[in-house]
């Protein structure tokens, strides 16, 4: 499968994309996996539902899921910067 199928499997919530992580290298990957964790790829989010299982399903398969997990801590980190800091009304640190 190459970087395109395999794009378009994920965005479908396809199980092939599922099973190719899970028989290669995820390494071509890498980019789309986390780019799917981040962001919902479903069309239409009320029907299908978020997706979190199934990409929590790949994430396990590439045999390094603390590399996506550090991929969207560091993009929440970066958003919340660009929003201007944390919770609000967080107590300071004394």
């Amino acid at each position: 499968m190459d970087i395109r199928e395999f794009s378009h499997a994920v965005s479908l919530g396809l199980g092939r994309a599922v099973l190719h992580v899970h028989e290669y290298l995820p390494s071509p990957y890498v980019d789309i996996i986390l780019d799917a964790c981040l962001h919902v790829k479903a069309h239409d989010p009320q029907i299908e539902g978020r997706r979190a299982e199934y990409m929590l399903d790949i994430v396990r398969r590439t045999g390094d899921p603390s590399f996506y997990k550090n991929g969207c801590v560091a993009e929440s980190v970066g958003e919340m910067a660009l929003d201007g800091g944390g919770a609000q009304g967080a107590a300071s640190p004394s």
